[in-house]
């Protein structure tokens, strides 16, 4: 004689916090050689280990990109055509949101954006690849994905020192500062909290040239002997 009783399992619900998924589908075959678009993709630890003061420069590595230098923390990126400072045509996205400055349409580098210690890794599509994201990226696309605070959690630091002018030609020897923390905690995985914090410190180049330029059509010429402080139409445009 055989007693039967009833077994009750419990299992108790678990949260996993995973990346997103993007599914893309076509109505005929497609192989990946033949694909239109073309990402170049550095993951944090690329980032890391890139031979850049910022990390913002490491995309002047990438194939295919022209980088304009204005100053020591606003960089212009192209990829295609010419590039200058400030490129009207170049769409820069962090977590999906347009980085475009006010007034000036065009992003303005690594000044308004994320620390290098929130950085996860950036996409970079080039030229006309990145017409999913509109006509304001017909020289390129970059999206930057910061780090999420369910996942990377805790207290990081990052510090880089370095001396700048060390050929004392314009002027003499300076440090650089470039300081960076990182604080991520998530409570009960249901909410989290993320706060980032960059010093960067140094002394940028200077414009010793004031000559003027007499801007007579596509090719100008230096006025010699003209400068700011002795000719009044000093930046006037000259017609012929």
């Amino acid at each position: 004689m055989t007693s039967e009783s009833a077994i009750e399992a419990e299992l108790p619900a678990k949260v996993t916090i995973g990346q997103e998924v993007v599914v893309a589908a076509a109505r005929s075959q497609q192989r990946i050689l033949d694909a239109p678009v073309t990402v170049e993709r550095l993951s944090s630890s690329a980032l890391r280990n890139a031979a850049v003061p910022n990390y913002y420069e490491a995309l002047g590595n990438l194939k295919g990109v022209d980088m304009h230098t204005a100053s020591l923390t606003f960089r212009t990126v192209t990829t295609r055509g010419f590039v200058k400072s400030g490129n009207t045509r170049f769409n820069q996205l962090i977590d999906g949101m347009d980085n475009q400055a006010p007034g000036l349409n065009f992003s303005v580098g690594n000044i308004v954006g994320l620390t290098e210690l929130d950085v996860d890794n950036m996409e970079l599509l080039s030229g006309a690849s990145s017409a999913l994201y509109g006509s304001g990226g017909m020289n390129g696309t970059l999206l930057i994905t910061s780090k999420n605070p369910f996942k990377y959690q805790g207290f990081s630091f990052n510090i880089k020192q370095g001396i700048m002018h060390v050929d004392g030609k314009q002027r003499s020897a300076s440090p650089y500062y470039d300081w960076t923390m990182r604080w991520a905690k998530a409570i009960k995985n249901k909410v989290a909290i993320k706060l980032t914090w960059q010093l960067i410190k140094a002394e940028d180049w200077q414009a010793t040239d004031y000559d003027d330029v007499a801007r007579t059509g596509i090719l100008s010429n230096i006025k010699k002997g003209s400068n700011r402080t002795n000719d009044p139409n000093y930046g006037s445009i000259t017609k012929c």
